[in-house]
């Protein structure tokens, strides 16, 4: 079995990665997420345009809006496990990536 297989197969009992899959699968699926997310993403593009066209209380408003959109998401029930364990996956993905980096480095010397 090679490292990358052992990896793997960690990897997939891994019941925190189940947790994380599971969280995301929630999320995408509830149409009120999706819904406050794309308001969201919508509303930040509105802030750039209102800002760049020199739009201070259009901007002022958007950011007000914003606001309030990203409170709700902030108290959605989960979201705060589901970033933790996204920050720790891709934290362990670093890791795996420098050190894969580093060894090919010290193979090509």
């Amino acid at each position: 079995m090679t490292s990358l297989d052992k990896l793997f197969e960690i990897l997939d009992s891994d019941s925190n990665l189940k947790r994380l899959h599971d969280l995301e699968a929630y999320f995408d699926s509830n149409e009120d997420i999706v819904k406050l997310i794309k308001q969201k993403q919508n509303i930040s593009k509105s802030i750039i345009q209102a800002k760049m066209m020199g739009l201070i209380e259009t901007y002022k408003e958007y950011r007000n809006e914003y606001k309030k959109i990203n409170e709700q998401i902030e108290d959605l029930p989960l979201l705060n496990e589901y970033i933790d364990l996204l920050e720790y996956y891709n934290d362990l993905l670093v890791s795996i990536l420098d050190y894969l980096g580093n060894k090919i480095n010290r193979n090509l010397k």
